[in-house]
C-alpha cells in the first residue's frame, strides 16, 4: 500500500477511515478553490495559520508533516480521486508492468 491521502486513516481491517481534523481543512480547502480561490492563495492561508502540511503517512505509521504547504500540495489534494469516494492505487508486476486497483472510501 502507498501513501495514505491527507484526511484519512487506515483501520484494522483495513478500510480507510476519516480524521475529522485533517478532513475539515481538506473540505475548506476544496471550498476555498471552488470559491475562485488560488493554489498559492490556500497554500498561504495554511501557512500563516501553523496548520502542520500533510508529508506523508503509511500504514501502521503516524503521518509525518512535511515543513509547509507549497502550492503543489494544494494541487494534489484538489485533484486527488479519495477526495469523491474511490481511492486508486498503482501496483506493480504483472503483464505488461503496473495496474490499477480502486477501491471505495468514504468521502
Amino acid at each position: 500500500m502507498g501513501a495514505i491521502p491527507y484526511g484519512y486513516d487506515i483501520a484494522e481491517d483495513g478500510s480507510f477511515v476519516v480524521v475529522p481534523e485533517e478532513a475539515e481543512t481538506v473540505r475548506e480547502i476544496i471550498a476555498n478553490i471552488a470559491a475562485g480561490s488560488t493554489l498559492y492563495r490556500e497554500a498561504k492561508r495554511l501557512n500563516d495559520l501553523g496548520l502542520p502540511s500533510p508529508g506523508c503517512k503509511y500504514k501502521g505509521r503516524p503521518r509525518k508533516h512535511g515543513r509547509s504547504w507549497p502550492h503543489t500540495t494544494i494541487r494534489g489534494i484538489v485533484h486527488q480521486r479519495a477526495y469523491s469516494g474511490v481511492h486508486t492505487v498503482r501496483l506493480n508486476g504483472g503483464e505488461g508492468g503496473a495496474s490499477l486497483a480502486e477501491r471505495a472510501v468514504p468521502a
